[in-house]
């Protein structure tokens, strides 16, 4: 008959200790606390003009910007559309995710003097 060296059964000793230990902690847990809205940095964000935008409990609000809203001939800039929309936002005490867009299918594309800029 073989034997089991004394090692293996000291290790299978403490294997076995660390697994029923480990099954403790797998055990499904109740919610220690309630989560009464929305916290920060969880990713909900709406649209700037969605109308649950005014009254829902989130931050940001997301909007579309085309260059050509900005930027009419090289070196000529009108922040007004920029300053307004973060105006709109701000009135809401939420913050802004501005996604400039060069060109997109339902947006059409910015001036020419952006597109060969970009070049």
């Amino acid at each position: 008959m073989r034997s089991i060296p004394l090692f293996h059964v000291a290790l299978l000793l403490v294997v076995s200790w660390f697994a029923a230990d480990l099954a403790d902690d797998l055990r499904p847990q109740r919610l220690q606390s309630t989560l009464s809205n929305v916290q920060p940095m969880t990713g909900i964000v709406l649209w700037t003009t969605n109308e649950a935008a005014a009254t829902a409990p989130i931050q940001l609000e997301y909007a579309y910007l085309k260059y050509s809203q900005i930027v009419q001939e090289s070196g000529e800039y009108d922040w007004e559309p920029v300053e307004r929309l973060l105006d709109e936002v701000a009135s809401r005490k939420h913050q802004a995710i501005l996604d400039w867009r060069l060109c997109k299918p339902d947006l059409g594309c910015g001036p020419n003097i952006i597109s060969t800029m970009a070049q």
